[in-house]
């Protein structure tokens, strides 16, 4: 591995790598801040055949500027280890990203940690709430990391490039790391104080030196549903009734929090995948309460029984014969499914058309297939939205900075003006085929359902 330490040397690399592919690794200044507000201390670049290093922020290679990178764009093609990282130091670097490919390939992804030298994982123990650390590891160590990383990362290519060409890669590659990745650059503005309290651990400290947490979006699952966590706080899962959503406040002093989420998501999602037409003016618990117990106006306690109603008759594995015409269709559906899987080894995604094959699910019984079918479809159709919905954002205060499945949170900045909210509510709801909710508070804690 070469050692690029003055300007003029990448210059002359870069006029030579215009025309071959290449692969860009970036090791960042520390271990545990997120990429977002973390710069990179060296970065790795490779072919097929050599690769160079290049220092950007290490104690023993000389300081560069990155901009010195600027013709990276113009190499063939330009492979990121891992894009949605990447995407936080280049964003304007149009890059394939080899963890997608990885991931369509096996159902998983090696994580860089996997070749980690000792020295790598001592110095990660010793020094845990310790910044900047890999400025400090020796480049000889880094340079034995990346060895080993960059050829386990040119095997995928090389071996499943073709898979670039279908439909989940292009969407993973093109909507979902950049939705993704938007909305973790847009940080999570929180009350440094009440964040403390509920979170002790000295390494938040690190987060919070502008007010700001970020998290940490996992496309790479099994169900194909995000998981998001970082730091500590699982953000998918933020408990609603202890308090702790009471920390996220807006950014600005004519600001608030706004939450848009889906009206029975998953049922109107399950419609659309059958070709079932729900009403869009009463919601779908309504509706179909009004079928289970034969009458147009429910009681409260009937529309939380018909809830669970609903739910028994989606997911469990006995069937009534008197239900309501939208549960004989989901069970053709899953039947269906069934009868796909065992015959091909597999079944694809709704919109994307992903292979989900039979033996990535444990233990397949039709209410997990369609589990899993839901799950795909939910994350497919929020991701596609969410990055369209970006320039929106592109001039504006105001910024989505939470996804969590059926909802976003926004920091609204009120002179951003009404239209900007409802310009981004039309693309997510898709021109209303998924009604959505509004709500606006001072916190995420304390929310109120607003008309709109």
């Amino acid at each position: 591995m070469q050692l690029l330490e003055t300007v003029t040397d990448v210059e002359t690399v870069m006029e030579r790598l215009q025309k071959q592919d290449i692969l860009i690794v970036p090791i960042l200044t520390d271990t545990k801040t997120h990429p977002a507000v973390n710069p990179v201390c060296v970065l790795c670049i490779s072919t097929s055949t050599e690769s160079f290093l290049i220092g950007l922020d290490h104690n023993e290679m000389e300081v560069l500027d990155k901009s010195v990178l600027l013709r990276l764009a113009s190499s063939q093609r330009v492979w990121a280890a891992d894009k949605k990282a990447l995407f936080h130091s280049f964003p304007d670097l149009a890059t394939d990203d080899v963890a997608s490919l990885e991931y369509l390939v096996s159902g998983e992804v090696t994580k860089a940690e996997t070749f980690y030298t000792i020295t790598h994982r001592h110095m990660m123990n010793v020094y845990d709430t310790a910044v900047k650390v890999n400025k400090s590891i020796p480049i000889m160590q880094h340079i034995a990391f990346l060895e080993g990383y960059v050829a386990h990362l040119w095997s995928v290519i090389n071996n499943h490039v073709s898979i670039c060409d279908t439909t989940a890669y292009k969407w993973l590659n093109e909507q979902a790391i950049p939705a993704l990745s938007f909305i973790e650059s847009n940080g999570i503005h929180v009350d440094r104080q009440l964040a403390v309290q509920r979170y002790p651990d000295k390494r938040l400290g690190r987060h919070l030196a502008t007010g700001l947490l970020y998290s940490e979006y996992n496309l790479f699952t099994k169900t194909g549903r995000c998981s998001n966590k970082f730091a500590g706080i699982n953000y998918a899962a933020l408990n609603k009734r202890d308090g702790t959503r009471k920390m996220f406040t807006s950014r600005y002093e004519t600001g608030m929090m706004v939450m848009v989420d889906f009206e029975s998501f998953h049922l109107r999602l399950i419609a659309d995948m059958i070709g079932y037409e729900f009403p869009t003016n009463i919601p779908v618990h309504q509706y179909l309460g009004q079928q289970y117990f034969d009458k147009p106006n429910l009681t409260p306690e009937e529309y939380d029984e018909g809830k669970k109603i609903t739910f028994r008759l989606l997911y469990g594995e006995d069937r009534d014969d008197n239900i309501p015409e939208f549960f004989k269709a989901v069970y053709q559906y899953i039947d269906m499914l069934m009868v796909l899987l065992n015959k091909n080894g597999y079944i694809l995604s709704p919109y994307n058309k992903r292979h989900i094959e039979r033996d990535k699910i444990e233990d397949p019984t039709p209410s997990k297939v369609f589990n899993y079918m839901v799950q795909l479809a939910e994350t497919e159709v929020n991701l596609t939205s969410i990055n369209k919905m970006k320039t929106l954002f592109e001039n504006t205060n105001s910024k989505p900075m939470l996804y969590t499945y059926d909802s976003i949170l926004f920091d609204y900045d009120v002179h951003d003006g009404k239209k900007l909210l409802m310009d981004a509510i039309a693309i997510l709801s898709h021109d209303n085929k998924f009604p959505m909710r509004v709500y606006y508070g001072k916190t995420y804690d304390e929310l109120t359902e607003v008309s709109v």
